[in-house]
């Protein structure tokens, strides 16, 4: 890139700066951030969609390479000041990371990875061909290469002439070398390799990431129990669920809901389906209070996680509000009758329930299960107390002759006249 600045003296030549090469769509610059996208809750229709749709790298975070060794550059070139950032590779690969997916076993798919020089001057770069058998890289010489949309996409590329990865190629300044990755599995398995780059100043890794067929439940993104009318307090509301599995692999997979000891449940726990094949889950809901609930209008909220064989997880909302039934009793107090010592009064009162559910119910001593448990851990440390200080005091003696001293018979028995 050339700035020109200021006028042309009579008599002088154009003054040249040269400048590293500007941003663009295609190589951004580098998020110094986590991947928002690594710790992200994702729902199933996200994952059918990336599973459908093929990977593109033209938006979205663009992370540094990883560098695996620093070289020393003036054993390279005599052009030893670069203008690239340490943290940095010299050439800025795209993608930045190569992906296969919804392949075929034994075929062959191809693709284009290219780097641009962000350096000022001339720089080298080589390209270690993988020793897995399964990818192979080659360098395409011709002018008439394919078009950079290609470099997105899995599908592949057309007639071109390539060469060997392995030979030292130079790039100007800003300008971009392109090289065409070959894949040929052997199986619908997941596969992956650290392709490694070579500049004057360092070496770094570009991924290669094939993601085979899996399996996918097509499990709606969200699911609401009614609300009108909202579910009663401590009774239990089920929803039943159909899925799917609309990948093309066996899978096996576990459900939970969240929070955990929260108003949601699922059942069953664990299961395992081909593909195309169903399974019934049962989601309850059984809201303990709507007063205390958190949020208004007795709302709860939650999640169903799914966990596949392989490590994904899937994430479906939960939501539904409760209410608390109309059932109470005929008097907040009861007064017991005064009578005398060792006799019994009695009283009665009335439970009444004015809604439309049966419910159930129970007598208890306390109001709620806290207190009870309060009262329960602290009669258990009552009793530890008093089993402590029983086991302080000493056993009786098994030795009792010094008792029979007293009487001078030396344990022979007690002394007597005859008759």
């Amino acid at each position: 890139m050339v700035e020109t600045t200021g006028t042309i003296p009579r008599g002088t030549s154009l003054v040249k700066k040269n400048a590293t090469p500007s941003t663009t769509l295609k190589y951004k610059k580098y998020n110094n951030e986590p991947d928002p996208s690594a710790g992200a809750k994702k729902l199933p229709s996200q994952v059918i969609s990336e599973i459908s749709k093929p990977v593109t790298n033209a938006e979205g975070w663009r992370p540094k390479p990883k560098i695996i060794e620093f070289l020393n550059i003036a054993d390279y070139t005599f052009k030893v000041d670069c203008a690239v950032p340490i943290d940095e590779p010299i050439f800025q690969p795209f993608p930045p990371s190569v992906a296969f997916q919804g392949y075929e076993a034994f075929k062959t798919y191809e693709t284009l990875l290219y780097f641009r020089n962000n350096d000022k001057v001339s720089r080298r770069i080589k390209v270690v061909q993988p020793t897995s058998p399964f990818f192979s890289v080659k360098r395409v010489v011709s002018s008439a290469a394919p078009s950079r949309s290609s470099a997105s996409s899995s599908s592949t590329v057309s007639a071109a002439t390539t060469g060997s990865a392995a030979e030292d190629s130079k790039v100007a300044m800003g300008m971009e070398i392109v090289y065409q990755v070959s894949f040929t599995p052997q199986s619908t398995d997941d596969y992956s390799w650290d392709l490694v780059i070579c500049t004057e100043r360092e070496k770094f890794i570009v991924p290669l990431i094939a993601r085979g067929a899996c399996a996918v439940l097509d499990l709606p993104d969200s699911l609401e129990f009614p609300c009108n009318p909202p579910c009663p307090t401590r009774m239990l509301a089920k929803q039943t669920v159909f899925t799917r599995n609309v990948g093309a692999k066996f899978g096996t997979f576990s459900f939970r809901t969240f929070p955990e000891n929260g108003p949601f449940s699922v059942s069953p726990a664990t299961g395992s389906l081909g593909p195309g094949e169903t399974i019934q889950l049962t989601v309850g809901f059984q809201p303990p209070s709507a007063i205390h609930a958190p949020q208004p209008n007795g709302r709860y909220e939650g999640s169903l996680e799914v966990t596949f064989d392989d490590g994904r997880q899937v994430f479906m909302t939960l939501g539904g509000s409760a209410i608390d039934l109309p059932v109470g009793v005929s008097d907040e107090i009861v007064t017991m009758l005064s009578t005398y010592v060792t006799k019994s009064s009695q009283k009665t009162f009335r439970i009444v329930n004015d809604s439309d559910v049966s419910v159930k119910f129970a007598i208890k001593r306390f109001q709620t299960e806290e207190e009870e448990k309060r009262q329960v851990e602290e009669n258990m440390r009552r009793l530890m107390e008093e089993g402590a200080m029983l086991s302080s005091f000493p056993p009786p003696s098994a030795d009792r002759s010094h008792g029979l001293d007293i009487f001078g018979d030396n344990g022979e028995g007690g002394g007597g006249g005859e008759g």
